[in-house]
């Protein structure tokens, strides 16, 4: 499940379209793996602390690391995102530029990618697995049938808004199944955002 929901966007645009395109894309997709580290990263130390602490606290731990992964990633995506295209052009060629809009949508399903390995380490550690089972099989439908469906007349843009919608109703997944636990997440972030502003 989880190795065709990462890998079947490569897959249809080998099939489908051509070499250079597959390479371009690819090579994108790559780079923006950039925007998983930290998250990845903090997973691994989640994990075994929500499983050792008291389930009260696990709300309050996860929104402290996506407020810190999304900083990382924000400031990341600023410096990335104006770079990248002069980037791949002066060390890999013409051959392997793709539109930044692709580069953008790729760059932001690395950012839900990471935010999506956060809640579920949370929810695995505090031992909810099944959970996750939901949230995977709901992105792998939706990139299947986005990959099927975009890829053949939108090439590498139709393969990223693909896998954006997939990572994406996999964390609405989470969502609609814990939605009061996420509601108080929510709450936390928009009143840091209004105190910012005010």
């Amino acid at each position: 499940c989880y190795t065709l929901s990462i890998s079947f966007d490569l897959l249809m645009l080998e099939r489908v379209g051509n070499a250079i395109q597959l390479g371009a894309y690819s090579l994108s997709k790559t780079l923006a793996t950039m925007f998983m580290i930290v998250p990845s990263a903090i997973s691994i130390l989640l994990m075994p602390k929500v499983a050792a602490s008291p389930a009260k606290g696990h709300r309050q731990m996860l929104f402290r690391m996506l407020i810190i992964s999304l900083l990382l990633d924000g400031i990341a995506l600023a410096v990335y995102l104006p770079l990248v295209q002069q980037l791949t052009l002066r060390i890999f060629g013409a051959d392997y530029l793709v539109p930044l809009s692709v580069s953008l949508l790729l760059s932001l399903y690395m950012v839900l990618y990471g935010i999506h390995g956060l809640v579920t380490a949370v929810f695995v550690g505090s031992g909810k697995p099944q959970i996750e089972s939901a949230s995977r099989i709901v992105e792998l439908v939706a990139i299947l049938l986005g990959c099927w469906f975009l890829i053949p007349g939108f090439g590498a843009g139709g393969a990223a808004i693909a896998m954006l919608a997939g990572k994406t109703l996999a964390l609405l997944t989470y969502a609609a199944i814990n939605i009061s636990w996420f509601v108080g997440i929510f709450r936390k972030l928009s009143n840091i955002s209004i105190r910012r502003i005010g």
